[in-house]
């Protein structure tokens, strides 16, 4: 269940009137809160754009495999979206990475970097670990990636590592965290944008938007803490995005101020990311 003092910081906590317009600007004034729900979704609540709500989200997602590394980005993506196990080039070999990956999200304002890399093969398989390396390190190059469409905010690096001494977590690289971050990633990326929808709500004096983004994100919460592996938590997120995004679509936007109905015009499309990803999830889960 949701900390009450979150949902009461929803309801009340006065919101910020500043505009941020760059990631730094943004990183700059974002707090720390040391739980992944409370920073989605108050990280979503004093977001002025959907850009960084869905920051807020992406970020709060990643500290759940590090906890105490600052900001971390996930870096598993190489030749192609979508990523896959048996595509990894890039390797860990004693105590240092070396390889490329592609279209690291927010990878240039991170501080920490999670590497999916090979330590080596079992038969014909990799032997997956994710590293964790300091993206201040020398032996790592980070070059911007083209801006999207929408969130263009948001940007995607490139990644060098060259040598670039790093840590692997405990577990498979894959089955422990790549392929359930992307259930992780979805509950926290749309727990902030209802935060950010809550935000509106509050600046339009629209009761019955806020109540319903409030009882949303309750049911969130527990999403939130719940196995990402287990086929009913797996369901039920199914179920919880569609009711976001029902609650979403039929937002009063006419009713709220004209940039922040702008930006979402522009920025929908964040519902569909991933959505084959999730289907399929749902298929299987149903099976």
């Amino acid at each position: 269940m949701p900390d009450e003092d979150v949902l009461e910081r929803l309801a009340s906590e006065p919101l910020s009137q500043t505009s941020i317009d760059d990631v730094s600007a943004w990183k700059a004034s974002r707090t720390a809160h040391g739980d992944p729900f409370a920073d989605a979704v108050l990280g979503g609540l004093h977001a002025d754009r959907p850009s960084w709500a869905f920051a807020a989200g992406y970020f709060a997602a990643t500290s759940r495999f590090a906890p105490n590394a600052g900001l971390a980005a996930l870096c598993a993506t190489e030749d192609r979206p979508p990523v896959h196990p048996a595509r990894i080039a890039t390797t860990y070999v004693e105590g240092r990475v070396r390889g490329h990956k592609g279209f690291v999200t927010l990878g240039a304002h991170a501080d920490t970097l999670l590497v999916l890399a090979s330590a080596g093969r079992d038969g014909d398989r990799h032997r997956l670990v994710l590293v964790n390396v300091d993206a201040r390190d020398p032996g790592v190059r980070i070059t911007p990636g083209p801006a999207l469409s929408f969130v263009p905010e948001v940007d995607h690096a490139n990644a060098e590592f060259d040598d670039a001494p790093g840590v692997a977590l405990p577990g498979d690289g894959w089955t422990d965290f790549v392929r359930p971050f992307r259930t992780i990633e979805d509950v926290h990326v749309h727990l902030a944008l209802l935060g950010w929808t809550l935000r509106l709500a509050r600046r339009a004096g629209l009761d019955d938007a806020l109540e319903r983004a409030l009882a949303l994100i309750a049911a969130g919460a527990s999403l939130a803490s719940r196995s990402p592996d287990d086929k009913v938590t797996h369901r039920a997120v199914a179920g919880f995005i569609d009711l976001v995004h029902d609650f979403i679509n039929s937002f009063p936007w006419d009713r709220v101020d004209p940039a922040s109905s702008a930006a979402w015009a522009r920025d929908r499309r964040l519902l569909q990311v991933a959505s084959s990803a999730r289907d399929a999830r749902r298929r299987n889960a149903r099976a």
